[in-house]
């Protein structure tokens, strides 16, 4: 096949490791790979992002396993052209049971250009009002009662008033809930 990319990774991601692979130009009209596991800790991950771009690497594809892809995702975004590939997706030969294999077959597949990423929402900022940047209303304790019992919930960009309404605060005079 066709080299479409000349430096790119694979990864293969699980709960404790990543396994990565790297395919770069070699001598001649070879390819070199270069394979390493790492942990997924914050200081493995940057590491992780610190060795890509030591080789120059522009473009990583990874298995979307569960949710363990978000923090590898989160740190290498702004370094490198991300590809989040379904599991699914990706045609798996018989014989190929390891995580080494798998990360060399992904890096191979995308070094041809065979991958397609699957959808990954934009990165929200924390500032719209949300909570955490969840597109989840946030909600602020009142000033009412030591116990929080008193809580406005707007959602971003609403002009409605705060949910619950102050009226039912000052019904039974406990709690600010109707139930």
């Amino acid at each position: 096949m066709d080299v479409i990319l000349e430096r790119c990774a694979g990864l293969d991601v699980h709960q404790a490791t990543v396994a990565a692979c790297l395919r770069l130009p070699g001598p001649g009209r070879t390819r070199t790979q270069v394979v390493q596991t790492l942990g997924t800790l914050t200081p493995d991950l940057l590491a992780l992002r610190d060795w890509l771009t030591a080789h120059q690497v522009t473009h990583v594809a990874m298995e979307s396993t569960g949710v363990y892809w978000k923090p590898i995702y989160s740190v290498l975004e702004d370094a490198f052209t991300l590809l989040l590939v379904n599991a699914a997706h990706l045609a798996k030969v018989p014989g190929r049971k390891t995580d080494v294999a798998d990360c060399v077959w992904i890096a191979q597949l995308l070094e041809c250009g065979l991958l397609r990423g699957s959808f990954v929402p934009p990165r929200r900022s924390g500032s719209s009002g949300t909570s955490h940047g969840t597109g989840r209303p946030s909600c602020r304790i009142g000033p009412g009662r030591p116990t929080g019992s008193t809580r406005s919930c707007r959602m971003p960009g609403s002009s409605s008033p705060p949910w619950p309404p102050t009226s039912w605060a000052s019904r039974a005079g406990r709690c600010s809930r109707p139930w």
